[in-house]
């Protein structure tokens, strides 16, 4: 009663005090409660703006002034500490990048003063590093059309496999009243979106990419369409027909086309910047409403736009995708009816040259490094035909070379000898792979294809057919040829297989020269029984995820019963689609389904008696398996008073339950498992216990040996002690024998309950390694 009587006397006391020193004019302003002056608090950060690596830190400085509280409460992206997606800040600024770029890149850090929450003062951080797994993203964001136009649009995902389904307003491939969108064939994970023919209601559609092999992730990008020009200038970008590919630093011509108006002329610009710019590439125009766009360095999708000059709002525009430089090569090759060893004098061969790396086509021919060759070495125009000179010249090689305009230094060549009378060179395909024979069974047939080169005219192609050296006079012993009509230099030969295997089963089938015998050339068959059919059994199996599924050959025709075994699949690759125990020859190979992802794989059986006998088995990965959970990391070691924590993600399977309820179960470290009422201040968390585990839910932290539920896709922070005792730690799950090493061993257990676990659910144990400080 004294004491209360006493505080209320104080009160009054100071408020009379209050008044008189208001009334009083000129006074300075008086401190209420030690909280600083009357004028208004401000706060300062210090850095303002930087950038970090993921994982790494950042400390952070706030500075309060009018007021002597100065202590200040810090949020990351408006969560109080942050989180785990966007990076964690403690209480003394020290802010922790996430171990992946967010998205956006840039976060926030905020510092709010204690004094007055009103006030606050904030910095930019900008991350950079490694994706998170899985992470699709999508350019360009944002996208203007007409009806009817078009827009390109590249997805790239962090992922094994990186490919993507593409929808228009969540509708796979869209469709007329939304607009379409088709991956570009060749073009990696590139799609091209084509407006539709009204515009739609919101006036906007968003175009979404979302991983294969994991749906969860996705992106999107906005493309806003507009209505198209009426009763003006109408703007049309001819060519190229198609967005075009154009490695770094190279070039691309386009042409435009003005109807409506008659100023036909055009402006171009590039991501809307006229003239374009070193970054998203430069355009020059030309005459006939032509330019010449030149690549950055940099890989990207950038924006050709022509503009009507005329009327500046008619525009048209065509993406260009910009690839890395490409290795600028020049390759020469000859007339394909051309002995290139024996090229007749006075004779004219038509050469051409394939420029690869780069849209210039263009070359500068030579003969014996002479522009255009000479009397003497034989000469060549503009278009590469070479005509052999009238005299065979000493020495008879002579070189024909083409020359990049585009890159000088860069040159192809091909040697040719020229000889005075013609010799021929007679070619047989298909010719196999050295040490493999076309296999061919009884009945069955094979074309086969006969090239003379270096005739001088048609009476010098045709050619007689043999099997194993003999006529079709054989009697059909090794088959029959049926001769077809020559086209240019090239013959056909139609082979039938006998009905019965000949001895020996495998011969030669040669294309003989009628006009000079000596020359011909062979191919060798081999004649297999009729029938051999593959089947892997099962055919057509659901796996689930990390479980085995046998498979054998089922094969007729043959007493070959092994196989070679392989597995392909449009939407995964390599491990991804899963493993094979062997790839053959074997009668049967065990598949083991992938943990991730649930692709469609086909097995593929090859027999080894006949390649060309093979069958297929179509695998569908599975959400299943037994239930199980783990932790990841299974192991982590942190020092005591560390401000910051240790993060560990729960791996639920089968895979369809990564919501499922998660228990989190922190174990006893020492001789304590921490104070009944520790709430992990600096105040009551004074060490000894286990430490503190914090959903990244906004429910706070939870300290000594007590449980933590959350669902299954949220990760946990843990927090170690400020201290630890020097005196030996009781064993525990995670150590057998009593530790007097100074360290101390904390058992992070997660629980789930899910349908086939046991009466006490699936458990994992994480294994926590606390040092001294």
């Amino acid at each position: 009663m004294f004491n209360n009587m006493w505080r209320c006397s104080c009160i009054a006391t100071c408020l009379a005090l209050v008044l008189i020193l208001a009334s009083c004019g000129g006074a300075s302003p008086a401190t209420i409660n030690g909280l600083g002056s009357l004028s208004a608090v401000t706060i300062s950060v210090a850095p303002q703006s930087m950038t970090i690596a993921t994982g790494t830190q950042q400390i952070f400085t706030a500075t309060v002034t009018n007021s002597s509280m100065t202590s200040v409460s810090w949020m990351v992206n408006g969560i109080a500490g942050g989180n785990s997606a966007f990076g964690t800040i403690d209480k003394t600024g020290t802010y922790t990048a996430p171990p992946y770029v967010p998205i956006p890149s840039n976060v926030t850090v905020t510092a709010v003063s204690n004094a007055d929450e009103s006030k606050t003062a904030s910095a930019s951080v900008s991350i950079n590093g490694p994706s998170a797994p899985g992470t699709v993203t999508v350019s360009p964001k944002s996208a203007n059309v007409v009806v009817g136009g078009t827009a390109l649009f590249a997805a790239t995902v962090n992922d094994a496999n990186p490919a993507v389904t593409w929808l228009v307003n969540g509708e796979t491939g869209g469709n007329s009243s939304v607009g379409t969108i088709i991956p570009v064939p060749g073009a990696g994970e590139q799609a091209l979106f084509t407006a539709p023919l009204q515009v739609p209601d919101a006036g906007a559609v968003v175009v979404t990419a979302v991983s294969v092999a994991n749906p969860q992730q996705a992106a999107s990008a906005v493309v806003n369409i507009s209505p198209a020009t009426s009763g003006g200038a109408v703007v049309t970008i001819i060519s190229p027909a198609t967005p075009p590919t154009v490695p770094a630093g190279e070039t691309q011509t386009f042409q435009a086309s003005v109807t409506g108006v008659s100023n036909t002329s055009v402006s171009w610009r590039v991501d809307g910047i006229p003239g374009g710019s070193a970054a998203v590439g430069t355009i020059a125009g030309g005459s006939d409403d032509t330019a010449t766009y030149t690549a950055p360095q940099a890989t990207q999708v950038a924006q050709v736009i022509a503009v009507s000059n005329a009327q500046p709002s008619a525009t048209a525009s065509i993406s260009v995708n910009v690839i890395p430089p490409q290795n600028v090569t020049v390759t020469v090759s000859a007339d394909s009816c051309t002995n290139t060893s024996a090229v007749t004098i006075s004779s004219t061969v038509q050469f051409t040259a394939a420029v690869g790396g780069n849209n210039n086509q263009s070359v500068t021919w030579q003969v014996n490094q002479v522009d255009g060759g000479n009397s003497q070495v034989g000469t060549i125009s503009t278009g590469g035909l070479y005509t052999a000179p009238a005299n065979v010249p000493n020495p008879a090689t002579v070189t024909v070379s083409a020359f990049s305009n585009a890159v000088p230094s860069v040159v192809g060549s091909q040697t040719i000898t020229i000889v005075s009378t013609p010799v021929l060179q007679v070619l047989l395909g298909p010719v196999p792979p050295l040490g493999q024979y076309p296999l061919i069974s009884t009945g069955d047939g094979q074309q086969f294809q006969a090239t003379v080169l270096g005739a001088a005219d048609a009476s010098q192609v045709e050619v007689s057919w043999l099997e194993n050296g003999y006529s079709d006079g054989d009697g059909g012993i090794y088959g029959t040829i049926t001769p077809g009509n020559a086209e240019g230099c090239v013959t056909t030969g139609n082979y039938a297989a006998p009905l019965s295997i000949p001895n020996p089963a495998q011969f030669p089938i040669t294309a003989q020269s009628v006009y000079d015998s000596t020359k011909s050339a062979s191919a060798s068959i081999t004649i297999v029984p009729v029938g051999i059919t593959v089947q892997p059994v099962p055919t057509n199996p659901d796996v689930p995820q990390t479980s085995q599924q046998p498979f054998s050959a089922d094969i007729t025709g043959t007493s070959d019963l092994n196989a070679y075994w392989s597995l392909s699949s449009k939407q995964c690759t390599g491990s991804a689609c899963g493993t094979l125990s062997t790839p053959g020859p074997s009668p049967t190979t065990t598949y083991t389904a992938p943990a991730q992802g649930t692709p469609q794989v086909t097995l593929t059986a090859i027999s080894e008696a006949n390649s060309s006998a093979q069958g297929t088995a179509t695998i569908t990965v599975t959400c299943g398996g037994p239930p199980s959970i783990s932790i990841f990391p299974s192991s982590a070691t942190i020092a005591a008073g560390s401000a910051s924590p240790l993060t560990f993600n729960p791996v639920i399977n089968p895979c369809g339950n990564q919501s499922a309820q998660v228990n989190w179960l922190l174990g006893c470290i020492s001789l304590s498992d921490g104070y009944p009422n520790e709430d992990c201040s600096d105040v009551e968390f004074k060490g000894g216990g286990p430490g503190c585990t914090e959903l990244n839910n906004g429910l706070g932290k939870v300290c000594g040996d007590r449980s933590n539920g959350n669902p299954g896709t949220d990760p946990l922070s843990y927090y170690a002690p400020r201290d630890l005792f020097t005196s030996s730690f009781v064993p525990n799950a995670c150590e057998e024998q009593n530790n007097n090493s100074g360290d101390g061993m904390v058992a992070l257990t997660a629980t789930v309950n899910l349908q086939g676990c046991p009466q006490q659910g699936c458990q994992a144990t994480a294994c926590i390694t606390v040092t001294p400080p």
